[in-house]
């Protein structure tokens, strides 16, 4: 598959990484991060809300990581917001479900994103639930 981040050629990118490579890659690092976390069976995987925007490739690194953790309020939903900016050129966004319940926060891209050296992402939860996720971006 074609790097889609037209600044460079493909090759320098490497092959895009298997499904299995890519998640065994990505859980290890967050195992790196934050150390062991809820192991994701059975049940758990019908409500893991976990996801990437764009692909991870070989010679890709871990440009930066945030975790999210904010308790539920009555009064107002939660929001965050996470800005990213380098040199290099993103490929992989990744946010991790941390909660494991089903009712984690919404995340869009509000600006830059997968090709560009800068993103700007706005997480949202509902009204009274918690929000807890870890952001990892990845490029080179």
């Amino acid at each position: 598959m074609e790097c889609k981040c037209n600044t460079h050629t493909h090759e320098a990118c490497g092959p895009r990484l298997s499904e299995k490579e890519e998640r065994r890659y990505m859980d290890s690092a967050i195992v790196n991060i934050l150390g062991d976390f809820p192991e994701r069976k059975g049940s758990l995987e019908e409500i893991d809300q976990s996801f990437n925007f764009g692909e991870l490739y070989q010679n890709d690194r871990q440009l930066h990581w945030k975790e999210i953790k904010r308790s539920g309020s009555v009064i107002a939903a939660n929001k965050e917001h996470v800005q990213f900016s380098s040199e290099a050129v993103i490929h992989c966004i990744q946010v991790v479900d941390m909660q494991l319940d089903g009712e984690n926060a919404e995340v869009i891209v509000e600006d830059g994103g997968i090709g560009q050296k800068n993103v700007l992402l706005r997480l949202k939860s509902l009204r009274n639930r918690n929000m807890h996720c870890l952001v990892i971006i990845w490029g080179q």
